[in-house]
């Protein structure tokens, strides 16, 4: 709702008028403010009536107020119209009238104006997805269209023991699961939905569990009670205990651009991210073999974890969450924004891939790859080189911002694989931008299945769904802003990451 013209004229009184802005957006009605300037003025007759765009009236009906008395001599009114089903104007009349003591004197004066109500044709909720730790609270804005428009809504939640809504919109989280929270214009069909994930924040106990130091403060790190990381000294201290543990990251980690070193490798462990993020680091160490926020895992499975915002340089195999993956793992993990500069192999996500191993349902957004060195070198926009058979690459893609590769003997990029020296397979579809005409795979060993390696292009058709064979139950599309997206692109994204969009 708003005023669109304001028309006045005086006769013997002066007049105040203001409009008051309804106690909620949308109020079916029209409010005043009068302000009584001159003691003469006894009362005051406000009403509405329909009108075309230019204030004439077009003989409907007419609209009285109630009033109340309001501070420092004025009143309020309020016209009750009915609720528009398309764009009205109302033609408002705001006259004063003389005490009776002065009528005979004085014959008061009226202004009118013009209120324009703008039916709500579209609606959206920001943000449209919501991640919330249990206990926290959060008021989702809604987004009306036409710009100006407003209108009362009815919030619910789809799970109230998860999460409820106050009407005005604000979200409590109450236990881990997930909720829709879907606000509705009253009287018409539109409606919009935020979904929100909850995860259930235990506080770590005061002593370590884990019989160390500095070490973790919840969990044995059995499959059932694994250690749970709640800090980044906690995640770093993983190195300790990198043999036969599971573990649980319990929030999202931000390392405000700190320096560290790799937290090492992995063997027979569960590395569960909780659909949580590491964001905002370098990683910066001695040279190794392997290099990445996990340098080698063996026989181990990491999930459902992000990385954002990351830079890293090291050499010779290298990428920005797994240098190797061996004999394991890698499900619903993705990266974003990240940089990586090795002299052999780099990877979005994965350097080397060797022995059976399995990469699913992960992704790369605007990944800056370089390898440059003077052996044979490998850039991937997720994967930098496949080392062995029997490995499999399903449910993938990329979206690369720059991979780039120079070496003095084989040089091989890919927009997904850099490329392979044994024979792998590509399971189910997987698809990549060919940024800069990139093919997806760089080449190598032929594997299988690369018939179902698909591009996408323009980078506008990530943003349909029905270019993909991805399952509604694991992937949701989300709007990402992203390095070559900046203004934000719908992507496929996976359900567990609430924050994304």
């Amino acid at each position: 709702m708003k005023i669109r013209k304001l028309f006045s004229f005086s006769l013997a009184l002066s007049l105040c008028i203001g409009l008051l802005l309804p106690a909620s957006a949308a109020q079916e009605g029209i409010p005043i403010r009068v302000t009584r300037p001159d003691a003469r003025i006894g009362s005051f007759e406000v009403w509405a009536e329909e009108c075309d765009e230019g204030g004439n009236p077009t003989g409907g009906a007419r609209y009285e107020s109630s009033s109340t008395p309001a501070p420092g001599g004025t009143m309020d009114y309020y016209i009750s119209v009915p609720f528009p089903t398309h764009r009205q104007d109302y033609l408002v009349h705001v006259k004063s009238v003389p005490d009776e003591r002065y009528k005979g004197f004085f014959t008061g004066s009226e202004r009118t104006m013009i209120w324009t109500y703008h039916f709500v044709t579209g609606l959206t909720l920001d943000p449209a997805s919501l991640y919330l730790q249990n206990s926290l609270s959060y008021t989702i804005v809604p987004v009306f269209e036409p710009a100006g428009a407003s209108a009362a809504l009815i919030w619910r939640s789809s799970d109230e023991a998860v999460a409820t809504v106050d009407q005005s919109g604000t979200v409590t989280a109450l236990s881990e699961g997930r909720a829709i929270i879907t606000a509705s214009v009253e009287n018409t069909g539109v409606s919009a939905r935020c979904e929100v994930a909850v995860t259930y924040y235990d506080p770590p106990t005061e002593e370590a569990t884990c019989g160390h130091t500095g070490g973790f403060h919840g969990g044995s790190g059995t499959a059932t009670d694994p250690y749970r990381i709640y800090t980044t000294a906690e995640l770093l201290h993983i190195a300790s205990h990198n043999s036969g543990a599971c573990f649980k990251q319990m929030l999202d980690l931000d390392f405000q651009n700190a320096v560290i070193d790799s937290v090492g490798s992995l063997t027979n462990c569960t590395y569960d991210g909780g659909y949580h993020i590491l964001k905002n680091l370098k990683l910066e160490g001695e040279a190794v073999n392997w290099w990445g926020i996990f340098s080698k895992i063996d026989g181990s499975t990491i999930q459902c974890l992000g990385v954002e915002n990351a830079k890293l340089a090291g050499d010779p195999y290298a990428a920005v969450l797994v240098g190797l993956l061996k004999t394991g793992t890698l499900r619903e993990c993705y990266s974003l924004d990240c940089s990586i500069d090795t002299s052999t192999v780099s990877g979005g996500l994965v350097g080397q891939i060797m022995d059976k191993s399995t990469v699913e349902r992960c992704y790369s957004l605007g990944a800056n790859i370089r390898g440059s060195g003077s052996s044979a070198v490998h850039a991937g926009g997720l994967i930098g080189v496949m080392a062995s058979a029997s490995s499999t690459v399903a449910d993938c893609y990329s979206i690369p911002y720059s991979v780039n590769a120079n070496g003095d003997e084989t040089v091989r990029c890919g927009a997904l694989v850099g490329g392979g020296t044994s024979k792998f397979s590509f399971a189910k579809q997987n698809y990549f931008y060919p940024f800069g005409g990139l093919p997806g795979y760089g080449g190598g060993s032929i594997p299988t299945g690369l018939d179902l390696l698909i591009p996408l292009s323009p980078m506008s058709e990530f943003s349909n769904p029905d270019n993909f064979a991805f399952s509604s139950d694991d992937w949701v599309w989300r709007t990402v802003k992203f390095k070559g997206a900046e203004e934000g692109l719908r992507v496929p994204t996976l359900k567990g990451f609430a924050h994304q969009g």
